[in-house]
């Protein structure tokens, strides 16, 4: 319970005097210093004053009481005399109180009754000078050291009041509570009627100590003897750090309020006040900062009693949540300067007060103090997540930090684990950071701890994080191969990595170590890829393979990143050097039905099974031969598999049957294989006697899981561990149940040894078998099957990875032996085979162990061919590819095969095996080099002009043929990878047999002088010899030329043009017959172009002159440069003129002819080749 009397005494000009009454001493024992005290007080009424009044102690946002409105008084004598008594009861009332004090405590009563006359003075004289202008309320607050603490002031003043119905008023406001700094800023309305007012209001509410800002709306509704007003609040900034508390955050608290005020018209001295706020938050300081409550409510009931205007007494109580209450006696004198004190002692003076007349300029009833709400600050954490990727991945990898002043985070990698030796890359600092991942490491560690640290600059603590990066292997998710109508396949593999569900690779993703492989390789066949390993917009890898021969079921292999090679797919050839076009199946489904077991003594028991094959969009292959093959997985000897039709049916499918020949029991499974697709498995069928149930293989394990290496020897042996139960699921223990064990791969790789630990089941129905291999296996399964042909395959798969010669023992590489095209020995450098692309040499070499035994069927890690020849780079035409996946055959021989598609002398072979100690090293080279003779290639060329203004070449085939020409035409052989011979790249030398063709040494460029056309003879060929300077790959092109005619248009000086004519005249030089040996070169046949010569004709040939040439004849130099536009052609019974620059072809009318148009223009002449010469 809070007791609470306030008085507030503005006393200006006695103030010095009373100062020196304070600093008496503070203990005061002697009556005489009492009297003292007392007679000093009673001077003070004798001494004139300028203010004296009295304050209600109200809460902090709550708008100040307006004074009643009063009339002049009428006897300014009375008025002064008024303001003695007064007074005079004023200094009684704070004698009284001094005088009543212990000795202990009059020191601090005289301290605050100074400091109180000083802080009234001021806020009232202030208020005084304000409210000229409007309404002021001050509450000026000085404490004993001399600070402004809890002050407030506001301020409302209106910029528009028409004395009537309207009034627009601003109101300003600051305040200091809890060393917090508060600026409000508010805009309002009101409306009167002759009984309410109406009011809308505004506020921006900025604690300018905290930063914490808000904005209110709120409305009004006063009438006589009631004053009603709501506000809302909502916050306008976010979390901060509280000024006041080091540990939490702050910001404001969304709220409002309802407030009400109440008095009896009948008995206006009895008033009462209701209010409710409400803010909502988790910790909210409603009450003050150390309660902190979630969506806390405040109720406040009031009740006063005002006598006489002078005097007010009441009591407040306020409830609120969590059980908080506080009860508020108040006693307030309010004493109004101007006033005749008799008036202020009347009790008939109250009820003006009540009225809304006197409550216009009220300052409005709000909470202009910021509810703030708390959240506690989390210490300082730091935390990252795991991440994953490829080789050479850039990932952002951001620490998370909670804290609110954290340095800059530091990264490091673990001691010695060999991140940043394999590539990778962290920055020292930063967050996020972009991090490179390293290099994958194939059997290696591809896991490495990376550590982030912070630290809070505020508190100095310090925390470390730790996460893994862990660089995954790429996996092909898909395979596509499309077969291009011209030429070859296009092989893609579409990327990703970790699973193959996860999405492709993105785009130009570059992966090391790319390479594209066949098997069987042959000669014939040749893959191109990009070497740089760079990924396309789908994420794909991308090869072509063309063949020269025909083909059947060629298998594509690709490696990358030193991972094994993984099977693409494979192609056919027709052997016209053009891919066979076919869609590649894929077998959607294969199902059985029924799918329970079926009695042995069952004469129609049949197990049918349907397979749906579908293209690789996923659409029924339907009525296609298919030329399936089926087969039973256990080739189980009492059942028979039935095929269907070779071919698939309407719907895209496939049928079998089986059967049970004997009545014995029997269990099996049947797989179908069609050419292009892999093979797909059915589920277990069983056929049984009736009442008895057959035992069935539960499961099958492997250990350990994971990956070893193919050394064939028992440190690196894998343990198959399969559990064999009954019909109720019981153990089938110390049983014979006749395995078989085996791999799904078919055919089984000859260095992979299966051997069974055993024939029965132990004492826990379990049965063994080990795996050994010397040859690589990847992603394998094994398969057990049992007596009653229950089956099951392993649930993980098991992989070999080629063996490192140090884990072999001691290896020894014998002589590289050559073999030529016909596997006959080359023992001499003058060997030569043809650069064809298909003829290779094959490579031997003899692997033998330590005991000089010869090492068979043996996977060997470290295997690199490599051609060399004296030039500074070798073509890409050459390639050594081996014959196998780095494993020897079945006589211990590692083979490779060499090839060119170009021709090149002196090309030398080494095979060498790294060991991963790089100390048994082997290293031999071939005991002879071996050439390749350059094959004649048909070549292509390019036709331009010699002309100042010639347009782009023109690219023609030999198909295409080239038949006519000009005088500033040139033509010019293309190489084997359609682009112009490099001349400052390349030695290229010309063979002609005739020499009615001129070649440039220089440039390459041909050309037939018009002297020389009696002289062609076509068809003939040009060959061009070319010898590239880095690689010294020789190569061969030939083009074969069949010229028909020669165009020229001749040339008459001044008088260029001529008149055309239906028929041409007689007259020299009228016509192009009649041309003199000076305009034609000399020769006798002389023609005008026909029309069909030049333009496309029925036929749409080829070969007519603008599709040899285009349209532009002035660009390329046939014509001059001319306005004029028109040539004369001969059409097939008639004459025509033809305007090359509009392409319109006119008839030329005959000579006199009515309304004839005549036409002017150029001769448009061919001379057929070989040309005749004229007659002297």
């Amino acid at each position: 319970m809070l007791y609470q009397l306030s008085i507030q005494c503005l006393i200006a000009g006695e103030m010095l005097y009373f100062l020196g009454c304070i600093y008496m001493d503070s203990y005061i024992r002697y009556k005489s210093v009492r009297t003292f005290a007392f007679i000093s007080s009673l001077l003070l009424l004798l001494t004139s004053t300028s203010a004296l009044a009295t304050e209600k102690q109200t809460p902090e946002h709550a708008a100040p009481k307006k004074f009643l409105q009063h009339k002049e008084p009428e006897n300014n004598a009375d008025n002064i005399e008024n303001d003695k008594i007064g007074m005079f009861a004023e200094h009684i009332q704070t004698a009284a109180d001094v005088l009543s004090s212990s000795p202990s405590e009059l020191t601090e009563q005289a301290k605050s009754y100074a400091l109180g006359k000083l802080k009234n003075t001021v806020s009232t004289e202030a208020q005084k000078w304000l409210s000229q202008f409007g309404t002021a309320k001050i509450n000026f607050s000085l404490d004993r050291k001399g600070k402004l603490d809890n002050s407030s002031l506001d301020l409302l003043l209106p910029f528009y009041d028409n004395k009537a119905d309207w009034l627009f008023f601003t109101q300003l406001g600051y305040r200091n509570k809890d060393s917090r700094n508060t600026l409000n800023l508010g805009l309002g309305g009101r409306y009167f009627t002759p009984d309410w007012m109406y009011g809308v209001n505004t506020f921006f509410d900025h604690d300018i100590t905290g930063k914490n800002k808000r904005l209110g709306l709120g409305g009004e509704a006063w009438t006589d003897y009631v004053k009603l007003s709501a506000n809302t609040y909502w916050r306008l900034s976010d979390w901060q750090q509280s000024p006041n508390e080091k540990i939490y955050e702050e910001r404001p608290a969304n709220g409002f309020d309802l407030n009400g005020e109440f008095f009896l018209p009948a008995y206006p001295n009895l008033g009462g006040k209701l209010s409710y706020e409400q803010y909502f938050g988790d910790n909210v300081a409603l009450f003050n900062r150390d309660t902190k409550q979630k969506n806390p409510s405040l109720a406040r009931f009031g009740l006063n009693y005002t006598p006489i205007p002078l005097v007010t007494m009441g009591v407040d109580y306020k409830s609120g949540s969590g059980g908080r209450s506080e009860t508020l006696f108040l006693a307030n004198l309010n004493y109004r300067f101007g006033v005749p004190f008799s008036v202020q002692l009347s009790p008939d003076n109250v009820a003006s007060m009540r009225t809304l007349a006197g409550s216009r300029y009220d300052l409005v009833e709000r909470n202009n103090h910021i509810v703030l709400d708390y959240k506690k600050k989390t210490e300082l954490q730091i935390s990252l997540k795991d991440i994953n990727g490829y080789s050479g991945q850039q990932q952002e990898v951001p620490a998370k930090v909670v804290s609110d002043s954290p340095s800059q985070v530091t990264w490091r990698v673990g001691d010695g684990n060999g991140f940043k030796d394999n590539g990778g890359q962290l920055p020292l600092h930063g967050n996020p950071i972009a991090i490179t991942l390293p290099k994958y490491i194939y059997k290696g560690k591809n896991s490495y701890p990376i550590y982030a640290r912070v630290q809070d600059d505020s508190s100095g603590q310090s925390k470390e994080a730790e996460m893994h990066v862990t660089v995954v292997p790429f996996i092909v998710k898909d395979t596509k191969i499309t077969s291009d109508s011209e030429s070859a396949y296009t092989l893609a593999a579409t990327l990703t990595y970790g699973k193959d569900s996860d999405p492709a690779l993105p785009a130009g993703t570059v992966i090391d170590d790319v390479k594209w492989t066949v098997e069987p390789p042959n000669d014939a066949m040749t893959l191109n890829w990009d070497k740089s390993g760079k990924t396309n917009d789908k994420g794909q890898l991308t090869a072509t393979i063309t063949s020269t021969k025909p083909f059947k079921d060629i298998k594509v292999y690709l490696e990358m990143n030193g991972m094994p090679k993984v099977e693409i797919g494979s192609v056919n050839f027709s052997g016209s050097g053009e891919p066979e076009p076919k869609p590649k199946p894929e077998i959607k489904s294969l199902i059985v039905k029924p799918e329970t077991p079926i009695s042995v003594n069952d004469p129609n028991g049949v197990f049918t099974f349907v397979a749906t094959v579908v293209d690789a969009e996923g659409v029924p292959l339907r009525n296609q031969k298919i030329n399936p093959k089926w087969r039973l997985v256990r080739d189980n000897k009492n059942l028979t598999l039935e095929e269907g039709s070779d071919s698939t049916d309407g719907n895209g499918q496939l049928t079998a049957t089986l059967r049970n020949k004997t009545h014995q029991p029997a269990e099996d499974q049947v797989g179908l294989l069609i050419e292009g697709a892999d093979e797909k498995l059915s589920n277990s069928v069983v056929f049984t006697i009736e009442g008895e149930q057959p035992v069935s293989v539960q499961s099958v394990t492997v250990d350990p899981v994971g990956i070893l290496e193919a050394t064939g020897t028992d440190k690196d042996k894998y343990t198959f561990t399969a559990k064999v139960v009954d019909a109720k699921g019981w153990p089938y223990a110390n049983q014979p149940v006749d395995p078989n064990w085996k791999s799904n791969i078919y055919p089984a790789p000859a260095g992979m040894k299966v051997e069974p630990l055993s024939q029965s089941t132990d004492q826990h129905g379990l049965i063994k078998a080990t795996v050994t291999s010397t040859q690589a296996v990847n992603k394998a399964r094994m398969e057990l099957t049992i007596k009653g042909g229950s089956h099951v395959f392993s649930t993980d798969t098991f992989s070999f990875l080629a063996a490192d010669i140090d884990d072999l023992g001691k290896v020894t590489l014998g002589d590289l032996e050559i073999y030529d095209g016909k596997d006959k020995p080359v023992t001499a450098p003058e060997h030569k085979i043809p650069g064809d692309g298909k003829t290779a040499y094959t490579y031997k070499v003899l692997v033998k162990n330590s005991g000089g035994h010869v090492v068979p069927n043996q996977s060997l890690a470290g295997v690199t061919w490599k051609a060399e020849t004296d030039a500074s780079e070798l073509p890409k035409r050459l390639d050594l590819q081996p014959d196998t996946d780095a494993t020897t055959d079945e006589k211990g021989y590692l083979t490779a095969k060499l090839r060119s598609g170009v021709g090149l002398d002196d090309v030398t072979v080494t095979v060498k095996v790294t060991s991963k100690n790089n100390k048994d090293d082997q290293n031999v080279t071939a005991n002879h080099p071996v050439s390749f003779t350059a094959e004649e290639k048909i070549s292509n060329i390019e036709v331009f002009s010699d002309s100042i203004n010639s347009p782009m070449p023109l690219k023609r085939t030999q198909d295409d043929g080239l038949e006519n020409i000009f005088d500033k035409a040139r033509v010019r052989l293309i190489g084997d990878d359609d682009n112009p011979i490099d001349y400052s790249q390349q030695d290229v030398s010309h063979e002609s047999p005739y020499g009615f063709v001129h070649i440039n040494k220089n440039s390459g460029e041909i050309s037939v002088p018009y002297n020389n056309l009696a002289d062609i003879r076509s068809p003939f060929d040009v060959i061009a010899n070319v010898v590239d300077r880095k690689t010294k790959a020789k190569y061969t092109y030939k083009y074969t030329f069949n010229l028909k005619r020669y165009i020229f248009t001749p040339n008459f000086g001044s008088s260029k043009y001529v008149q055309f004519t239906d028929p041409p005249g007689a007259d020299p030089n009228t016509s192009c017959k009649t041309l003199d040996s000076e305009h034609s070169f000399g020769y006798s046949n002389k023609e005008f172009v026909q029309v069909a010569d030049y333009l496309e004709n029925d036929n749409d040939s080829k070969n007519v002159l603008i599709n040899e040439y285009g349209r532009d004849l002035e660009a390329w130099g046939i014509v001059p440069k001319d306005t004029n536009g028109y040539l004369w052609l001969k059409g097939d019974s008639s004459y025509s003129a033809y305007n090359y620059q509009t392409g319109k072809l006119s008839q030329v009318d005959g000579m006199g002819a009515t309304g004839s148009k005549i036409y002017h223009g150029r001769m448009f002449c061919k001379i057929d080749l070989p040309a005749k010469n004229a007659k002297k």
